[in-house]
């Protein structure tokens, strides 16, 4: 903006930008997150968002259906938008069912995470890839999982995010109280602040969604505190004669 303008004339090159003092908000580190009310809404909606009257042709239902299965990956396995775009079905290494459940081991290669660090997890839903395969016709072990309506090119920046944006709007109309200002970022932050709450190891989720311990303690430690607190509680509390009191029994 600032080259512009001084192209432009609109500005003296001898210009100097000044701020003033940039103050951040108490709690803006606090990372946006869904609630489970929000999540559900969002899939709720995307899981048919393909099969309605206005997605007339073959491409428009085929983006539809890739970004539910994007959002449903991402908040399944807590991967950064980016490392999802770039998963290749040879990422994949094995899919397994456990009952009613399916899972999938899925490598992060170091050069598609933020961190440059290769990590492999195991995580639900595994059954979106058996279902992606069902309607792609790129599943070789270089494909993409997530691709260009008939190409074998990665899925773009531009598709992705403007039918994330779409859905998200379909998902407004039905849900007047659904915040429409959280990114497809905050798919990541669902993962890791439900886990939390869940009272997981910190490490851990620190360690599966790869990222730091410092991250993690640093961004999400208002869902920490209330799972600390919801522990507390758990506490069987009574006073000695002296009035001074005593931690009875623990139930974690």
């Amino acid at each position: 903006m600032y080259k512009f303008a001084c192209d432009d004339g609109l500005i003296d090159q001898s210009y100097r930008l000044d701020f003033g003092v940039i103050k951040k908000l108490q709690g803006e580190a606090v990372r946006s997150s869904y609630t489970i009310a929000e999540y559900t809404a969002l899939t709720n909606i995307s899981r048919t968002w393909y099969k309605k009257k206005d997605a007339k042709t073959d491409e428009e239902r085929f983006y539809r259906r890739i970004i539910n299965d994007f959002v449903l990956v991402m908040s399944n396995g807590g991967f950064r938008t980016q490392e999802a775009r770039l998963l290749k079905w040879k990422d994949i290494k094995k899919i397994t069912k456990e009952g009613e459940e399916t899972y999938a081991e899925v490598v992060v290669r170091a050069e598609n995470s933020k961190v440059r660090k290769s990590r492999t997890i195991e995580m639900r839903r595994g059954d979106l890839f058996e279902r992606i395969k069902k309607y792609s016709d790129h599943t070789e072990r270089e494909d993409f999982v997530f691709t260009k309506y008939g190409s074998k090119d990665v899925l773009d920046k531009t598709h992705l995010y403007d039918y994330f944006n779409a859905m998200v709007a379909e998902v407004k109309k039905e849900h007047n109280d659904f915040d429409d200002t959280k990114s497809l970022y905050c798919l990541r932050h669902f993962w890791i602040t439900i886990r939390i709450l869940a009272g997981l190891n910190v490490y851990d989720i620190a360690k599966i969604s790869g990222t730091s311990l410092q991250q993690i303690q640093k961004h999400y430690d208002a869902a920490a505190s209330l799972v600390t607190s919801q522990k507390m509680n758990k506490n069987m509390l009574r006073f000695d004669k002296r009035g001074n009191v005593v931690v009875e029994a623990v139930k974690w």
